[in-house]
């Protein structure tokens, strides 16, 4: 029976779960971005386009750059098919729903531990929270690593309960793991680590051959050619790869992203180093006070499962540490990859729960600690959820004003095409930007307004352009704040702005005005009129300023 005490428990354990879908709810956003494109709106404009079901089938097969995406392509499809409509926003919250799957997972593997439930929180901590909002909160990523996660997870803990069954299940969600993104190949070796680990040779046999199948079909007409330069900068740098790995695992600590990249990494890689030297502890301890057969019962699976789960995010920090540092090191810390360091801390947390020896006062320290993280993500990290929501609508307006602004440059093929896909669909009905804002007060020419807001304008290279703002005094946050509109005959573009930095010791205050660059790549050629359209808890203004710029590069 379920005391008063034991539900404020559960409450306080859904706490972390609710703020995340809140935070989710609120900054999710109808608007596609870069290779959004190909994955979600191309694949249905295709979908639509043919009545060849093999053709179709193909489609949600095909590689998008790196990688191959069944299920993402299939909920883009699913999404048209029975509402008629293409919503990105719809399609990040579905994609999260497979986050509440591994959750699921892990609270099923804590339970049998007959642990108090308030110290499932630290797995809840550690793993929800904004630092991979370029993960949770962006459509092609979420249908990628969410998706690859959850199958790969699910795959690991149908293989940890040692039973013929649950093995047809793995190959079958093992399948469907590849199929989301290369890395989901990863778990193949995980995999047959964990037969055989369970001295289940001939089922590991059969892994192997439906392994071979797999790895096949995945590279069947896919171009991989792009690592060989990655292999060949490994050689040249070795040392980057070194504490690449540890930086990537560490990568939960990163709360000084406004650093130069090596001193930024400094605490990653050092936590990363401290994280992986207390698994490499448990795991000796673990392996060296029991026997093989220790695998082979069912008291020992969800051990098994935590180890499995963590050999594939340790191969992952492995791949990512040996072929991407040729893009630079600070791919090692980029937010997109930081669900998994963010899994690292989650799962390292279950070993530790999961051990024998560990106490009382170790569990209340780790649940203080993973509150702490916690809190300082949301505070270093929620402040850039919030603007990167702002910069996607503004790009989504000058995409369906001005036919460019989802990260393509003007006149480039990738400008082209993402015109030509989203045109269709809007003709079609089927998408249609969010509207968040007066546009037809932004559209009106200036001469229909006598207000007037002072700007200085400098060139600070030849193809870079910045205004600044000393007198506004209007709040920025969320999508309050001043816009800078550049206007022509033809066209009219949106530019966000931010606070100007402030210089005094008080962190939570600003200073008056603004200042925002001209993004030149994604503005056509032309001379610009320039205004300032203000946003403020409802209230909408637009501001001449009596000054024109030249784009001309």
């Amino acid at each position: 029976m379920l005391t008063s005490k034991s539900n404020w428990l559960y409450l306080i354990i859904l706490v972390p779960i609710v703020l995340f879908w809140l935070v989710l709810w609120q900054y999710a956003v109808n608007v596609p971005w870069f290779d959004d494109i190909d994955a979600f709106p191309e694949t249905v404009a295709i979908w639509m386009k043919s009545n060849n079901w093999l053709e179709r089938l193909t489609l949600l097969f095909r590689p998008n750059n790196e990688h191959r995406m069944f299920l993402g392509r299939l909920a883009a499809v699913l999404s048209y098919e029975f509402t008629g409509k293409l919503n990105i926003r719809t399609i990040i919250l579905v994609a999260n729903i497979q986050l509440m799957g591994i959750v699921f997972l892990f609270w099923k593997t804590f339970t049998r531990q007959k642990l108090a439930p308030i110290y499932f929180l630290p797995v809840l901590l550690f793993l929800l929270q904004p630092q991979y909002h370029l993960t949770s909160n962006w459509a092609i990523t979420g249908w990628q690593h969410l998706s690859v996660l959850f199958w790969g997870f699910l795959t690991i803990y149908l293989l940890s309960k040692n039973n013929a069954k649950a093995f047809g299940g793995a190959i079958i969600t093992m399948f469907v793991a590849t199929f989301s993104m290369s890395n989901g190949l990863l778990f193949w070796f995980a995999g047959g680590i964990l037969l055989a680990l369970q001295q289940r040779f001939k089922l590991l046999f059969a892994w192997g051959a439906f392994m071979i199948i797999a790895i096949g079909l995945y590279f069947h007409g896919f171009d991989n050619s792009a690592n060989g330069a990655g292999l060949d900068y490994l050689k040249a740098h070795p040392e980057e790869s070194f504490f690449g790995f540890f930086t990537f695992l560490g990568g939960g600590f990163d709360f000084t992203p406004d650093l130069e990249i090596f001193k930024r990494a400094i605490i990653p890689t050092f936590m990363g180093f401290i994280a992986v030297s207390i698994l490499a502890f448990l795991i000796f301890k673990l392996f060296f006070e029991n026997s093989m057969q220790k695998w082979t019962k069912l008291e020992g699976r969800d051990t098994l499962f935590v180890i499995g789960c963590l050999l594939f995010v340790l191969f992952n920090a492995g791949i990512i540490a040996l072929l991407r540092p040729r893009f630079g090191y600070f791919v090692m810390l980029v937010g997109n990859y930081k669900i998994y360091p963010a899994l690292f801390l989650s799962l390292l947390y279950l070993l530790i729960s999961f051990y024998g020896k560990t106490t009382t006062r170790l569990l209340n320290s780790i649940l203080l600690f993973s509150l702490i993280f916690n809190v300082v993500s949301y505070a270093k990290y929620l402040p850039e959820v919030s603007n990167r929501k702002k910069n996607l609508l503004v790009c989504g307006f000058n995409q369906k004003y001005n036919q460019i602004g989802l990260a393509a440059e003007v006149n480039s093929l990738f400008a082209q095409r993402t015109e030509e896909v989203l045109g269709f669909l809007m003709n079609k009905k089927v998408f249609q930007f969010p509207v968040w804002l007066n546009e037809s007060l932004v559209l009106k020419p200036f001469e229909n307004t006598s207000q007037i807001m002072p700007i200085e304008i400098k060139k600070l290279a030849p193809a870079t352009v910045s205004i600044t703002n000393n007198s506004f005094e209007g709040s920025q946050k969320g999508l309050n704040g001043a816009y800078i509109l550049l206007k022509s005959n033809e066209r009219t573009y949106l530019i966000p702005t931010k606070s100007n930095p402030y210089m005094g010791r008080n962190p939570f205050k600003t200073s008056a005005g603004f200042t925002t660059i001209i993004p030149a790549k994604l503005i056509q050629k032309g001379n610009y009129e320039i205004g300032v359209y203000t946003k403020n808890q409802g209230q909408e203004q637009v501001f001449q300023t009596n000054q024109r710029v030249d784009i001309d590069f």
